[in-house]
């Protein structure tokens, strides 16, 4: 989505965003307009107007790159994966760590992954496909772990330590499974 937030009185510049979700509440819109990441502010001043029609270009772009990714997605959900296949993805995805006495906790979020690959939210869809790794490996970072605190959670899985996880899993399913 495109968040495109403004004010009547100018006193907020006008703001571009891509975020995950559509908006539903004031809150989740004060998260996102804190948050970090790539956005494309235009103060209201004379060169407003073409500042936004560089914007609209950028957002020409935007629509080219989502259609490329809808092209990558199909192919996801077509690409069958194997047991063996998913379990190599995850111990990819998620890897021992080496100066750990226990590796427990690692296998555990394997596991979880691949019951979500398997029955997770969706995933009748395109059962033990690539594209259903991938949606368990995202299931398990926006909705398995846990904070207390909502912003913080928003945050890591917009942000932080989830969205690098995301990124990982989407370059490691492509690369493992298209190329």
């Amino acid at each position: 989505y495109i968040l495109c937030a403004g004010s009547f009185d100018g006193s907020l510049a006008i703001t571009a965003k891509i975020v995950p979700i559509r908006f539903s509440c004031q809150n989740q819109l004060s998260f996102a307009l804190r948050g970090t990441g790539d956005e494309i502010k235009i103060r209201h001043t004379d060169t407003a107007t073409q500042k936004l029609a560089e914007a609209s270009r950028l957002l020409g772009i935007t629509d080219r790159v989502f259609n490329e990714l809808g092209v990558v997605y199909n192919r996801l959900a077509l690409r069958k994966l194997s047991e063996k296949d998913l379990l190599a993805y995850v111990s990819r995805l998620i890897p021992d760590n080496p100066n750990a006495e226990s590796n427990a906790r690692t296998k555990a979020i394997r596991q979880t992954i691949c019951d979500l690959t398997e029955a997770g939210v969706g995933s009748h869809l395109n059962r033990m496909t690539a594209w259903s790794a991938l949606q368990g490996a995202t299931e398990w970072v926006d909705h398995c772990l846990s904070s207390h605190n909502a912003e913080k959670r928003f945050n890591t899985v917009v942000f932080g330590g989830g969205d690098i996880l995301k990124k990982k899993a989407f370059t490691l399913v492509t690369d493992m499974f298209l190329n």
